[in-house]
């Protein structure tokens, strides 16, 4: 199983070179210049070689349609490259909204009441789960 990708986090010194090494190294790609992982990268995900070296040098190729290919091939949402990369602002970025649990019953379009408790019944004894000792299934 793959690692689970860390988004990056815009703000700081953080760039799009400098996520993207750091999240192929977690990957087990060996960036060095003749490990090959640049190669192997730019194979999964079909952006050329000489581009993702320009990426990982933060020398151009940041653009939309790149961004997408490496989202992509590292299952992580658009979004947060296109802020790092500053292609859109962080102010534009859509935040989710706190919901209250029957509006989001309602979403789901759980309306009777029975429904409701034995979905609500469901998700707290889920929540209140704990795992067994020894247990290494959670």
């Amino acid at each position: 199983m793959k690692p689970q990708a860390r988004l990056p986090q815009p703000g700081g010194a953080l760039t799009v070179g400098r996520w993207l090494h750091d999240e192929l190294q977690r990957r087990g790609y060996n960036l060095s210049q003749r490990g090959g992982g640049r190669r192997a990268f730019a194979d999964e995900s079909g952006i050329p070689q000489a581009t993702v070296s320009r990426l990982l040098r933060d020398d151009g190729g940041a653009d939309p349609a790149t961004l997408g290919k490496v989202a992509q091939a590292l299952n992580v949402p658009l979004t947060p490259l296109l802020v790092l990369a500053g292609i859109i602002p962080e102010a534009e970025v859509e935040r989710p909204t706190s919901i209250s649990t029957d509006e989001a019953l309602a979403a789901l379009g759980i309306t009777r009441p029975a429904h409701k408790a034995a979905v609500m019944s469901m998700v707290n004894a889920l929540l209140d789960e704990t795992p067994e000792r020894g247990d290494t299934s959670k």
